[in-house]
């Protein structure tokens, strides 16, 4: 069973099991993704009324995460070196460095990605031993050398964050082809709005007993954030695309820039009564599947929360027979429901 335990060094040590729940909602939020590239329709309002909203969206979001593996949507394509020079100026390029050691003892490897638009190619000239291509990352512009010690170099999917990022790796006992896919995998899922402090709190923790941490990763533990492939919506850090987090007063903040970074994912989760409350009615996510996380053991717009999800209940159709409720975790009791 899974467990989860604090972060190391923290001032308050633990390491306990988290529960059937917990991996309940995991394989519910997997459920979701693969019904998501079936011909079956997707649901438009998941509600879940939890005893806690505690950790309910990082299962979910662990769940989406492991999943996101083998639903890859659009790959990004290969380009060969001596293909370069034909590129045209604007498209999009990842250039993926090669691992490396900095020395015998060191326990971990890094490697440099750099993601930006292609502003210009530079062929061998007198005095250059190498061509080389200038990248605009977004935040400057990047001149890179097409040495040896580069990997390799994709065309990457439009939606694909500008930046740069060293990621790192254990040194032995992984398969490092994997590592490098799994944390550079542009695949767009789950998007959740929530209270940061709290959520942050709970991403810090370490996961350890999970097929996707143990067998796929290959390693003893990780954190919840960095599992779940969780980057800031308003300020991406790191190469991979795939589940993203904002505080909810940002939305309300930023409604009008909003839209078009939340186009990318098709699941919203709503975390907490008052993020349900504020947003499970708003039009710009009219056309996702929202994931209410209601908090009924927080009174605090509790009813406000159970009112707007009725609310927008009303503009959708409930399935005749038992498929609007879904049973997640049988030993909890806990249990899904689902509008069309």
């Amino acid at each position: 069973m899974v467990r989860v335990a604090s972060e190391e060094g923290a001032e308050v040590e633990f390491d306990q099991q988290a529960g059937s729940w917990f991996e309940s909602y995991g394989r519910f939020a997997s459920s979701l993704l693969v019904l998501q590239k079936s011909s079956e329709p997707l649901p438009k309002l998941v509600a879940i009324q939890a005893p806690s909203r505690a950790f309910v969206a990082a299962a979910l979001n662990i769940g989406f995460s492991a999943q996101a593996i083998f639903t890859v949507a659009e790959q990004e394509t290969r380009v060969p070196l001596e293909s370069m020079s034909v590129l045209e100026a604007g498209s999009l390029l990842q250039v993926r460095f090669q691992w490396q050691q900095e020395d015998k003892r060191s326990v971990t490897k890094n490697r440099r990605i750099v993601t930006g638009t292609l502003t210009s190619f530079s062929p061998v000239k007198s005095g250059a031993r190498f061509p080389s291509i200038t990248l605009d990352i977004g935040s400057k512009l990047e001149k890179i050398s097409l040495t040896n010690n580069l990997a390799q170099v994709f065309a990457m999917p439009p939606e694909t964050p500008k930046g740069q990022e060293t990621q790192e790796a254990p040194a032995d006992g992984i398969n490092l082809e994997r590592w490098g896919s799994f944390f550079s995998q542009q695949r767009p899922t789950a998007c959740t709005f929530t209270y940061l402090t709290q959520f942050e709190q709970e991403a810090s923790l370490e996961i350890k007993d999970h097929l996707l941490v143990d067998q796929y990763l290959q390693v003893p533990s990780m954190n919840i954030k960095k599992l779940s492939r969780l980057d800031r919506l308003t300020e991406d850090e790191h190469t991979h695309f795939v589940n993203a987090f904002e505080a909810l007063r940002s939305f309300q903040k930023l409604e009008d820039e909003i839209f078009s970074l939340i186009e990318p994912f098709q699941f919203v989760i709503l975390d907490g009564n008052a993020a349900v409350a504020n947003l499970v009615g708003n039009s710009l996510l009219r056309h996702k599947t929202k994931i209410c996380i209601v908090d009924s053991g927080n009174h605090e717009m509790l009813s406000d929360s159970i009112s707007a999800i009725g609310g927008e209940a009303m503009h959708l159709e409930r399935p005749q027979n038992d498929s609007g409720i879904l049973e997640i975790d049988s030993n909890s009791g806990l249990f899904a429901e689902m509008w069309f």
